[in-house]
């Protein structure tokens, strides 16, 4: 006997088990996928109780948990389904009980629809009591009854341990999201400040500002639509890589921010090697990373301010120093982490940014800073077309 109490206790509870933990982690379930998946777990709960021991009076009394546990979660096909099963296994035997069973099994339908609160007391109880008038075991009774209040305790953890996962990926992907809108803010204010400064410069009538700026402008808005366009699906940056001359890109570089250095009175000192040097790169990142770090080092000088930029190769690599004798950065270890910042109007993702963006290149970037300034040293693996 206890034997097959045992079996009928891991028959109800397995299956709902196997729900709440498939649930939690397959990610991707929809709601009505979810739905369907608890209502295979109970039929198939009921289909063994009724297959392995048969039609027994525990059985038939252990039955009514299953609906209780369907009502809980508000399905309300298994609750008329489970209903229509315990009715007709109650009646089989006893045609004149059908009304009755009707009418009781009716009536819980009635309850829950009116979300009434003592639904499950009074579902336990009034079954307690037909079997007890049926059956007169007061032993199978006083198990319905604890294996009841078991099952909805259980069932109201394993929500709220359901609930809280929820929540925690919830909030995992809200902070992504966070995250992605502050690259965006971040890496569109720097093309946007260029954009800013050469119309702050545009004369009209001069003709040579047309020639000169407009195609600057042109160039940094672009960047700016490729940014929003990679970051409009919140996800890692997208690096197209192609063949691109990096000493054509730093050339390019120093052109676009020529009047921001001229704004803030930096003299710039630069020596690149004289010779074409290719790499496997993405352009526009390339550029993006290389004006986050002539910004902020522009944003660290306070007077008689120098940058120097040179590069040279090393082991099949092209490294690119940004020099610069601005103010420094204090906690430089932890310059790298999203977030940190020592601007006032900072967002701490230009460097981490960076850092991505040469990581997708295969190369490596690194700071080092003291109070006389700061020092970015990028390599970059070359393209040998000698080999």
């Amino acid at each position: 006997m206890m034997k097959e109490i045992i079996i009928d206790v891991i028959i109800i509870m397995f299956p709902i088990f196997i729900y709440f933990i498939y649930s939690v982690n397959e990610q991707s379930l929809e709601i009505k996928e979810n739905e369907l998946f608890f209502e295979f777990c109970i039929i198939t709960s009921i289909y063994l109780l009724l297959d392995l021991n048969d039609l027994s009076e525990l059985n038939n009394l252990l039955l009514n948990s299953f609906l209780l546990i369907c009502y809980y979660k508000k399905r309300d096909i298994c609750c008329i389904v489970i209903s229509i099963i315990l009715v007709f296994i109650y009646s089989y035997n006893n045609i004149y009980l059908l009304l009755l069973l009707i009418i009781i099994y009716g009536l819980y339908y009635l309850l829950y629809k009116k979300n009434n609160k003592y639904l499950f007391i009074i579902l336990t109880i009034i079954n307690s009591l037909l079997f007890l008038i049926l059956n007169g075991n007061i032993g199978y009774i006083a198990l319905f009854i604890i294996l009841n209040y078991i099952l909805i305790r259980l069932i109201k953890k394993l929500d709220e341990i359901f609930n809280l996962y929820k929540s925690l990926d919830n909030m995992h992907n809200d902070e992504k999201l966070i995250t992605s809108l502050f690259k965006i803010t971040h890496e569109i204010k720097n093309p946007l400040s260029v954009c800013k400064g050469y119309l702050d410069m545009y004369d009209c009538n001069n003709i040579n500002h047309s020639k000169e700026y407009i195609p600057i402008i042109k160039e940094e808005i672009e960047r700016t639509l490729l940014i929003l366009k990679d970051f409009s699906c919140i996800s890692k940056v997208n690096i197209n890589l192609d063949i691109i001359d990096i000493n054509m890109l730093l050339e390019q570089l120093l052109n676009n921010l020529t009047l921001l250095f001229k704004q803030n009175n930096i003299n710039i000192n630069t020596n690149i090697i004289d010779e074409e040097v290719f790499i496997n790169g993405d352009y526009n990142r390339l550029m993006q990373v290389f004006v986050n770090i002539l910004k902020n080092s522009v944003e660290a000088i306070e007077n008689n301010g120098l940058i120097e930029l040179k590069n040279y190769i090393e082991d099949n690599n092209i490294v690119i120093l940004f020099k610069d004798n601005g103010i420094g950065i204090k906690d430089i270890e932890k310059i790298k982490e999203p977030f940190f910042t020592t601007k006032v109007n900072g967002t701490g993702l230009g460097v981490p940014l960076s850092i991505e963006i040469i990581k997708k290149h295969n190369g490596s970037i690194d700071y080092s800073s003291s109070d006389k300034g700061t020092l970015v040293t990028i390599k970059l693996p070359i393209i040998n077309f000698n080999n």
